[in-house]
């Protein structure tokens, strides 16, 4: 089975002659690009019904649960087992450019049936970023044309507020809980993705960046505006990496450095979500004069 998603301006080509599953439905939604008149950034993958050893001499630099991760000479291989499993069920091998090799280990292949298993093989958080793209955890919304973007750590109200501004402003949420952010010509676009976490809202659409919301709980309700430092803490601590990639965080840092240059971050302190989303939207237009 081949197919393809289309992620901001990267394209991704899959090729799994092994696999019998479907096409996720979330999935489908990228299977065509927003924009077709657009150049893509290629990236080609192949996924194999074949064991795999990496080598011995390879260095373990990272591991949790359910995931190994060991370098050698500038080549990664990602090893993934299921949490209570003795053994492994994939291998991902990396070399850093745009051509990933995906072993999936024989007898494990009844753990892919459909497109979305095979996520975690695609590695989107350095594919994305080596492509100048990088993903968010941000509800985002479609407001006068432009997007709003709420994040901030798990369970804080991102979808709550998205909400909000469906109800209170006629916002279009494009997705509660990630977006893609990536820069087109002289401006940053955000992006809808497959990936939407407990909220199930995603579409395939692009809109030019407005304002990044950084939401926090406290006593008292309050907006200020990050700036500097505080606003670059801020996007960095909540965009998907791999915290043992120290490449990918030297691009990303680029990427959010460049962000900021052109986008206000606020900071809203709340003593719940349901701030009025009026509040919100004033201290967008101030900032973005």
């Amino acid at each position: 089975m081949d197919f393809d998603l289309y992620f901001g301006k990267v394209h991704l080509h899959v090729n799994a002659d092994f696999f019998q599953g479907f096409m996720s439905d979330k999935m489908a939604l990228f299977a065509h690009p927003v924009d077709k008149k657009k150049a893509f950034h290629s990236v080609q993958y192949r996924v194999k019904l074949e064991k795999f050893i990496v080598p011995d001499s390879a260095k373990v630099v990272w591991r949790d649960e359910d995931m190994r991760v060991l370098e050698k000479s500038g080549c990664t291989w990602r090893v993934f087992r299921y949490l209570g499993e003795s053994e492994d069920y994939a291998v991902v091998k990396d070399a850093g450019k745009n051509e990933i090799a995906c072993y999936i280990m024989p007898g494990k292949e009844k753990y892919f049936p459909s497109t979305f298993h095979l996520q975690p093989l695609l590695l989107l958080d350095s594919v994305l970023i080596r492509n100048g793209a990088f993903i968010l955890h941000a509800a985002n919304v479609i407001w006068k044309g432009k997007s709003i973007l709420f994040f901030g750590p798990s369970g804080i109200g991102k979808s709550t507020q998205a909400r909000l501004w469906e109800h209170y402003e006629h916002a279009e949420i494009i997705n509660g809980d990630r977006t893609l952010i990536q820069k087109e010509q002289e401006h940053y676009n955000s992006y809808g993705i497959s990936w939407c976490g407990s909220s199930d809202i995603c579409k395939n659409k692009k809109a030019k960046l407005g304002a990044l919301v950084y939401l926090k709980q406290a006593e008292y309700n309050q907006i200020t505006e990050l700036k500097g430092m505080d606003a670059c803490k801020a996007v960095m601590s909540e965009a998907v990496i791999s915290s043992w990639n120290l490449r990918d965080k030297n691009l990303l840092l680029d990427q959010v450095t460049g962000l900021l240059e052109q986008s206000s971050v606020l900071q809203l302190r709340a003593k719940s979500t349901a701030m009025c989303a009026a509040q919100i939207s004033r201290a967008i237009s101030i900032a973005a004069k």
